[in-house]
């Protein structure tokens, strides 16, 4: 499933140049190529298994998507971008669910469709496999019996969102807390502790090894870039605030039914606390959702100290 996006250059943002499009697109984790092409020149039609990205700097491009016809403009950004990873998203939630609870996972699959992720899975095609993966490591911890599968979902987890790696950890042990009986066996507990500091460790070494290839750094050089850091302890608080509470795509008011599940999650486990009687299956109860929730905080915290390049 294919759909096609157009974003214009902001008003604010000055010239367009070369140098601001190929930040901007390597800010996104993306490998920028150039291609000059002289007035009448055409391609046939074709296509792309994944997404396509095309910036247009300068003169006019005329593209055939699907039989409409789209002119671009200096500054003009087309994506022609796969739901295929959101709806496969989508299934895996609703298929793991549904054995427990069809009304369970049909909330769910409408929290997922009704928030901001079907918006953004129409300009990030990365993000949604990230998320699919991330998705499959948590099934995996809670409910899996398989430890090479575990391994390579969480493999594919962090290597898909290289800043989100270090929660894999985080994530799996919430998620394997979650496992019931098996938890409360000191075999179990020791053995899946290992394969998930082994599952970071070797995230952490590709992750490595690739931005080595790439930059010749360890580290992303566009996510260190001093450019793009927020010092300002006033600003990050403006910015931690805005993720959370702006109308404009703040988590709370952008996204009222993730909030209400975590909600009643959390009521849901603080119940379960109360009622449980060893401290095993206290945690248990109450991990899931307060990794969950030290997940997300850590996570808004870190975008609030990160700002995108003005184009």
């Amino acid at each position: 499933m294919k759909t096609v996006t157009v974003t214009h250059w902001p008003a604010n943002a000055g010239q367009v140049t070369i140098n601001k499009v190929r930040a901007r697109l390597e800010q996104e984790g993306l490998t920028p190529c150039r291609f000059d092409m002289l007035p009448g020149d055409a391609y046939g039609d074709h296509a792309h298994p994944d997404a396509e990205i095309r910036w247009v700097v300068s003169g006019r491009m005329r593209i055939l998507v699907d039989d409409e016809e789209i002119v671009l403009e200096p500054g003009d950004r087309l994506a022609v971008l796969s739901l295929v990873a959101f709806f496969a998203l989508l299934a895996r939630a609703f298929v793991r669910l549904r054995v427990e609870s069809r009304r369970l996972a049909a909330f769910l699959v409408a929290v997922l469709l009704s928030g901001p992720m079907l918006w953004y899975g129409r300009t990030s095609f990365g993000e949604m496999l990230a998320a699919l993966f991330t998705l499959g490591f948590a099934v995996q911890c809670q409910g899996g019996n398989s430890d090479r599968l575990l391994f390579v979902e969480g493999l594919l987890a962090g290597i898909s969102k290289e800043t989100a790696f270090p929660f894999v950890l985080l994530l799996g042990a919430s998620a394997s807390f979650g496992s019931g009986e098996r938890w409360k066996d000191p075999s179990f507990r020791w053995r899946r502790s290992k394969l998930l500091v082994l599952t970071a460790l070797a995230s952490l070494i590709l992750n490595v090894a690739f931005n080595w290839l790439r930059f010749g750094t360890p580290l992303n050089r566009s996510y260190v870039d001093p450019r793009y850091i927020v010092s300002s302890l006033e600003r990050q608080a403006s910015y931690f605030f805005g993720l959370w509470f702006s109308p404009n795509g703040g988590l709370l008011l952008f996204w009222p039914s993730f909030v209400l599940l975590l909600v009643l999650s959390a009521q849901q486990a603080v119940r379960g606390w109360r009622a449980a009687a060893d401290l095993p299956t206290k945690l248990g109860l109450v991990s899931p959702v307060a990794g969950m929730s030290l997940a997300l905080l850590g996570l808004t915290l870190g975008f609030s100290r990160w700002a995108l390049p003005l184009y």
